[in-house]
């Protein structure tokens, strides 16, 4: 017998539970291209914990939890790299047309055959240098996570965001903060994955009241700028550097590790990563 039976609001529950179910699936499947080079053990692992990227699903939750709904028709992805949060984003907003663009053509390439096999139509990518970016008022949204830092000169880019932008979009950017490189919790030689792509953040850091300002001068409305990455955004980051090539140690800690990095969206004073969402005012 249905327990729901006779029930009133029988339907619209079934249908916000139906909702929640949807957004749990699609959300746990953040990340999922990188499942084409991971073990069985790896896939088993992101099947019930989710995406073991501890860092992108941090700055997921801080994304989400800014821009919230999607009421947007044109989408650009600034830096898709291997399109993770674009792919995220098709799902999530299947009314939506993504655009992921990147200079690098083979990432590119991976991100179109998995778009491909996923039947993803909402989804495309090109490849574009941002300081090239020639759009004007094409775009409703812009993102931008983890990119500046890699781009020498990147206060043009922000630029290139505000002529891209239509009047009344938003634009959202997530980077890494000046103090990022400070000792916090462990030893910074253990950060193994980091330690690999320090070479290539050849792009200039700023703190949160110097971005916002690049922001205003480019005559964007900040909309809201926090640091993130405080005590516990950090502390779950870190365990994830030290823990990333021990297998079944990572596997066993990662639910502990992610209980710790969500808090990071709580508010906070401190943190090394910036964040600023901001608007482009209608004339």
């Amino acid at each position: 017998m249905d327990v729901f039976s006779g029930f009133e609001g029988q339907d619209r529950f079934q249908e916000g539970l139906n909702s929640v179910v949807k957004r749990v699936s699609v959300e746990m499947r953040f990340g999922e291209q990188y499942l084409d080079d991971a073990s069985l053990f790896g896939r088993l692992g992101f099947y019930i914990h989710g995406s073991p990227f501890v860092g992108s699903w941090i700055r997921l939750l801080h994304f989400m939890r800014c821009i919230r709904s999607l009421p947007y028709r044109d989408v650009l992805d600034a830096g898709c790299g291997n399109g993770d949060f674009a792919v995220y984003l098709s799902q999530r907003f299947p009314g939506a047309n993504i655009v992921g663009i990147d200079a690098d053509g083979d990432v590119l390439r991976q991100s179109r055959e998995f778009s491909a096999r996923k039947r993803l139509k909402n989804i495309s990518f090109q490849a574009v240098d941002l300081r090239q970016l020639s759009a004007k008022d094409a775009y409703d949204l812009i993102y931008s996570i983890e990119v500046l830092q890699y781009i020498p000169r990147n206060k043009s880019v922000v630029s290139n965001f505000f002529s891209a932008l239509r009047p009344g979009g938003l634009v959202f950017v997530h980077m890494l903060g000046k103090d990022w490189d400070n000792k916090y919790f462990f030893d910074s030689r253990r950060f193994t994955t980091y330690n690999a792509e320090r070479p290539f953040l050849v792009g200039e850091k700023y703190s949160l009241d110097e971005l916002v300002r690049i922001f205003r001068d480019e005559g964007f409305r900040v909309v809201h700028a926090r640091k993130t990455f405080g005590f516990f955004g950090r502390l779950a980051w870190e365990l994830d550097q030290i823990t990333a090539k021990r297998g079944l140690v990572r596997a066993l800690l990662l639910p502990l590790i992610k209980s710790i990095g969500v808090l990071d969206v709580l508010p906070s004073r401190n943190g090394c990563g910036c964040l600023v969402l901001a608007r482009k005012e209608v004339s």
